[in-house]
């Protein structure tokens, strides 16, 4: 197939676009490597020079579905050179004999790591027959631990370039696309890093929100008085891989707010954070809110409930920043368990609503802690979160135990004896 053909293939469906090079278009930004990050389904896995072919046939990030035919025009690891001036992933000088003991030497350091059980900034042990994010098959999606690979309706895609469906540039535009009440949820990626918008979630709906990139989360902000999502009318929502920012001054302002029984949503792997004046997730009716691997932070609180809701946590690290709360329980009968969760607030907990959470063993609670919300992190630039700076004492280790998330926050894994409560693994 020729180079114009295999452009073609790789968009079918799609309209012409206007192609641009700039520094996320992957022969100047990470090649092959771009368009995975672009195009987490595989379906355009080959980075070409835009100089190549018809530009105006090709998808954006200059990613398509087959090898060219020219090498000259292939470029698997970018930086502005093709796969002719820079062989990093063909490994093509090396001779079989060269392979051969390269495999040896493989196998022999991974026997040496696994004796000193390193895996990443958590520094734990545990089996790597439970990996953080196993892959699924075609049409299905991994939603954790305690969810597994689900079988999906649909795949759309949130992106800051034109196009026509499946792809998207609001997330408005994507959640009207879900179909009401499927049995399986539709998968909305969000293909760019960082998407400006609000939406409601409603009608019966079920999807799945989730970063394109399994190592870093995708950003959704709004400054909405409502919140920046909303989850109402029996909704299932599911959040992996997300930060959900709500930059309100106004009287209200969350990052997620659910109502309506039935009502369900779901938290993996995410940041939930309202920056001026609301909760990280408020909940209200007869809706219910499971959280793991998570931070959930707000400058009137973490979590607030009402009338019969209920939220989980495990693993979860929930603030309150300034004068806010870590929780608060409204009216009548709201429920709020932490399960191998931190807790901080700048408010002592007698001020803390009209109730108290259920505790598990091991939920490490501050009192009185006045820190920034900056502090929280290690480098908060990349938000990679840490515990209030240090470790807990030696007695809030805790164990993992059934239902508990396998992985923190950075994907990072979450050891079976003596890790730690909260969002992320203490290094």
């Amino acid at each position: 197939m020729g180079l114009l053909a295999a452009l073609t293939a790789g968009v079918a469906g799609v309209s012409c676009v206007e192609w641009i090079p700039n520094d996320q278009y992957c022969w100047n930004a990470q090649g092959d490597k771009t368009c995975a990050q672009q195009f987490p389904d595989g379906s355009l896995p080959y980075c070409i020079d835009a100089s190549c072919g018809d530009p105006g046939a090709a998808s954006p990030y200059g990613c398509v579905a087959m090898l060219p035919e020219e090498q000259a025009c292939y470029s698997p690891c970018g930086d502005g050179a093709s796969i002719l001036e820079d062989a990093c992933d063909a490994g093509a000088s090396e001779d079989e004999d060269e392979d051969e003991d390269e495999d040896e030497d493989e196998d022999e350091d991974e026997d040496e790591d696994e004796d000193e059980g390193e895996s990443g900034d958590g520094d734990v042990a545990v089996d790597e027959e439970m990996p953080c994010d196993p892959p699924c098959e075609d049409g299905f999606f991994y939603l954790g631990h305690s969810g597994g690979c689900v079988e999906l309706a649909d795949t759309l895609y949130v992106s800051d370039v034109q196009l026509e469906p499946p792809y998207y540039t609001t997330i408005e535009d994507a959640v009207s696309a879900v179909p009401e009440d499927e049995v399986n949820p539709t998968l909305i990626v969000m293909a760019s890093s960082s998407i400006e918008g609000s939406v409601t979630v409603g009608s019966g709906k079920k999807t799945i929100i989730a970063g394109g990139d399994l190592n870093a989360r995708a950003e959704l902000s709004s400054a909405n008085v409502d919140a920046t999502l909303r989850v109402r009318d029996g909704a299932e929502v599911y959040l992996v891989r997300m930060t959900v920012t709500n930059s309100s001054v106004e009287v209200a302002g969350d990052a997620v707010n659910v109502k309506d029984d039935g009502s369900r949503l779901y938290v993996y792997r995410s940041l939930l954070r309202s920056r001026k004046n609301g909760y990280g997730i408020e909940v209200h009716d007869a809706s219910e809110v499971k959280v793991s691997s998570s931070f959930l932070w707000g400058t009137k609180g973490g979590v607030k409930t009402s009338e019969y809701a209920m939220v989980e946590t495990r693993y979860t690290t929930v603030g309150g920043g300034w004068q806010g709360v870590a929780w608060s329980c409204g009216s009548w009968s709201s429920e709020i368990d932490l399960i191998r969760s931190i807790a901080y607030s700048t408010t002592p907990s007698t001020e803390w609503g009209w109730c108290q959470p259920q505790l598990s063993p091991g939920v490490w609670v501050t009192e009185g802690l006045d820190m920034g919300f900056p502090e929280w992190f290690a480098n908060y630039g990349m938000q990679d979160l840490h515990a209030v700076g240090a470790p807990p004492p030696e007695d809030h280790l805790v164990n993992r135990a059934d239902g508990d998330p396998l992985c923190d926050i950075d994907g990072d894994p979450i050891p079976e004896f003596g890790g730690y409560p909260g969002a992320d693994q203490v290094p």
